[in-house]
């Protein structure tokens, strides 16, 4: 069972924050020995900050800041191969 629920919010004109939450309910693996079992429960959360400007000449720019797995859950998508731990992403997007 896989859900999730994003919150999205422009606080001062041209920043937007946002927040995501994922869970990963009832999940199996099979073990060595060919039985299957329950893949632990988790709830990841995600936090995004952006800052858009915009220029008469028609430049648009974006400044953004993304932590994935902010709590820096272990997550288990199949037994045995662990998801990524706590990813920090930056960046720059610019548009004529």
């Amino acid at each position: 069972m896989l859900a999730t629920i994003t919150l999205v919010t422009t606080a001062v004109r041209g920043s937007t924050l946002s927040a995501e939450a994922v869970y990963t309910g009832r999940a199996y693996g099979l073990n060595p020995a060919n039985q299957l079992v329950d893949l632990p429960k988790v709830l990841q959360l995600h936090v995004r900050a952006s800052r858009r400007y915009y220029s008469s000449s028609g430049l648009f720019v974006e400044l953004f800041v993304r932590v994935d797995n902010l709590t820096d859950r272990s997550v288990l998508p199949q037994l045995g191969l662990p998801g990524p731990g706590r990813m920090v992403q930056a960046g720059l997007s610019a548009a004529f």
